[in-house]
């Protein structure tokens, strides 16, 4: 990549003549600079076919605005993703919406997209289907097409190419993932019916990415990876001897057999997260965590597993989660009941002997429902965590939490701080909730509204709707890559 760059550098000095402009021409042309490489390296269960890009450059009209990101949302409605740069000019914020090219035809009615990650310039899309995973489930690959250059203390940011396919990774042998995680700079795949999961590595430009496949996990996966080194893959079973099952995994054993299990005393495991050198569980009812074994050296008889209650009373078993985050050396998560009375649970995942502390989400009218926890940290170096209050007929919100008011880097004084109305959501069972995703210049969070179709701009630093946004269809999860030109 630095080579092409400077090759770049090189030609446009030289532009002086109209023959120079000529070679500059047939140089862009030549590098292709849309394009993955011939072939993706797979497991021999998967049958990955690599799109060959044309290779031509975007000839989007060069307007007088600043590009701060390049924006991927899925829309529900049309079964696709779309992508656009979100400009700023003159104070007002504007997305140029486009198709990614070679995104396949998927059918709503048997098909849904479901997670998505990027990493070093490629999204990977997770895509289930209505059979089983017996028609056409997998995954995509996506080239941002945004480049960084890095100039070691920073990096510029380079917009001149259009988001195209790469890769797909589409067919009945995939096994109907419904997760996709990042750990580092690796994506997983949860296989769920094959009961395991792919390890994928992305490679910028041209490079082929390279895939795995680890058995472990079983039904309904879900999955936390460490340091590259070790992997717990949980079964979603309730019942049997699969009852709270968790399979441990060396990801950098040739092996790709689990290398033991163990069981959590409650079944129904629907999360897993990572932090610091523990993993935690969403099992029935409260969190269980362990402390990671990279030498390998537990077994089924030795692994210590550890039970938080997230109820008031610490015997309490009525309040359990499945959203988790890991932020700032703390889990964060959703806490429901059947009572009602949500809670954002924060625990020092870190610490010696961890604590939950519940902060109640405000009074909310009957009919609201709390999804989605995210976290980031904005300018001065606050940490704010933010979840989406929804219910049909209701006046949506965003719901801002600050973390660490005293800043001590302890958020056992977290608190609610403010609630934004938003657009309403679509809602269809798993579908259709909010997605947000936040900008590196930590100032800006972005919101899709899949009710009405428009994207929400939200000012962090002053907790306001700053501007929203009409984009059409049915936006729903939502991600951005680059950072400002």
């Amino acid at each position: 990549m630095n080579n092409r760059k400077q090759r770049f550098k090189c030609q446009f000095r030289l532009s002086q003549s109209v023959a120079t402009l000529q070679l500059i021409s047939f140089s862009l042309l030549l590098t292709g600079v849309l394009g993955c490489d011939n072939g993706m390296e797979t497991s021999e269960t998967q049958a990955t076919t690599v799109i060959q890009p044309e290779g031509e450059i975007n000839s989007k009209p060069k307007v007088n605005s600043r590009i701060l990101t390049r924006l991927f949302w899925q829309d529900r409605m049309e079964g696709t993703v779309y992508t656009g740069d979100l400009l700023l000019k003159n104070g007002e914020y504007a997305v140029a919406k486009q198709k990614v090219k070679g995104f396949p035809e998927l059918n709503p009615a048997d098909n849904d997209l479901v997670q998505m990650q990027v990493s070093r310039g490629r999204l990977i899309v997770g895509v289930r289907d209505h059979a089983d995973g017996k028609d056409n489930s997998g995954w995509i690959e996506i080239n941002t097409g945004v480049e960084e250059e890095s100039h070691g203390d920073h990096s510029h940011w380079h917009y001149d190419s259009d988001a195209s396919v790469c890769a797909l990774t589409l067919d009945e042998k995939q096994g109907n993932p419904a997760h996709v995680y990042q750990y580092g700079d690796k994506i997983y795949i949860a296989n769920d019916k094959n009961n395991g999961f792919t390890q994928i590595q992305t490679a910028e430009n041209k490079a082929p990415s390279k895939a795995k496949f680890f058995h472990g996990g079983g039904g309904h996966i879900t999955l936390a990876a460490v340091a590259d080194r070790i992997a717990y893959s949980t079964w979603i079973d309730r019942s049997g001897d699969n009852t709270g099952r968790v399979d441990v995994i060396d990801l950098r054993n040739q092996s790709t057999e689990p290398r033991y299990s163990f069981n959590l005393p409650l079944g129904g495991i629907h999360g897993a997260e990572a932090c610091g050198n523990r993993v935690y569980f969403a099992p029935a009812n409260g969190v269980c965590w362990v402390n990671c074994d990279f030498d390998f050296a537990e077994n089924s008889d030795t692994v210590m597993v550890q039970h938080l209650s997230l109820d008031e009373s610490p015997e309490g078993t009525d309040y359990r989660t499945g959203a988790f985050k890991s932020f700032e050396d703390h889990i964060l998560c959703l806490a429901n009941s059947k009572s009602g009375n949500p809670n954002l649970c924060v625990i020092n995942a870190t610490a010696p002997q961890p604590v939950v502390t519940r902060i109640q989400c405000g009074e909310l009218e009957d009919g609201f429902k709390i999804s989605s926890v995210n976290a980031t940290k904005i300018a001065g170096n606050k940490c704010l965590a933010f979840a989406f209050a929804e219910g049909d007929g209701l006046d949506e919100k965003l719901l801002i939490f600050e973390l660490d008011p005293n800043g001590d880097r302890n958020f056992s004084d977290a608190k609610l701080s403010n609630s934004i109305k938003i657009g309403p959501s679509k809602l269809d069972r798993h579908f259709g909730h909010h997605g947000v995703t936040f900008l590196d210049n930590r100032k800006i969070a972005i919101v899709t509204n899949p009710g009405d179709g428009t994207l929400t701009i939200i000012d962090l630093v002053n907790q306001k709707v700053q501007q929203t946004i009409d984009i059409g269809g049915e936006p729903t999860k939502l991600t951005a890559y680059g950072r400002a030109m």
